[in-house]
């Protein structure tokens, strides 16, 4: 009696333990799988993060650049400034261009809003040259006035 008890009780407790393992396989499989899709998730975040941040260091330059032509002395140095603003502002366009490429449908309407301000800053600065030769001509008048 205890033979056949041994003769079934093995082989059961073996394929229960082969059944053990094998959830336990399927589980880690299951584990590393969203493990790969959060890893893949953030990836896409931080690709859309470092678009974000070349966005904003365009717009740096540029502004940066705006401010070099209220501070020129002379023409030339206006002049060569204004070119740079028109390369900066070109590369700036390619960064919200590709950012634009890569973005869903959710934020899109903020990003308008953003497309907006820029298109608003670059009218601003088309008309900045000319404020700041006005500027340059009214200085003269106003400390021959002390």
């Amino acid at each position: 009696m205890s033979f056949l008890k041994i003769k079934i009780l093995l082989p059961a407790l073996f394929a229960f333990i082969v059944v053990i393992l094998i959830a336990q396989g399927a589980a880690g499989m299951r584990s590393v799988w969203q493990l790969n899709s959060q890893a893949e998730s953030i990836s896409l975040r931080m690709d859309k993060s470092l678009m974000i941040a070349e966005m904003e260091r365009r717009m740096s330059d540029v502004r940066r650049l705006y401010l070099a032509v209220f501070a020129a002395v002379s023409d030339e140095e206006q002049k060569a400034l204004l070119a740079q603003i028109k390369t900066a502002t070109a590369a700036r366009e390619t960064a919200v261009a590709t950012f634009e490429a890569a973005q869903s449908a959710g934020p899109r309407p903020r990003f308008e809003q953003l497309k907006t301000i820029m298109a608003d800053y670059d009218k601003l600065g088309d008309s900045s040259p000319a404020c700041s030769s006005v500027h340059e001509t009214a200085m003269p008048r106003l400390s021959s006035r002390r």
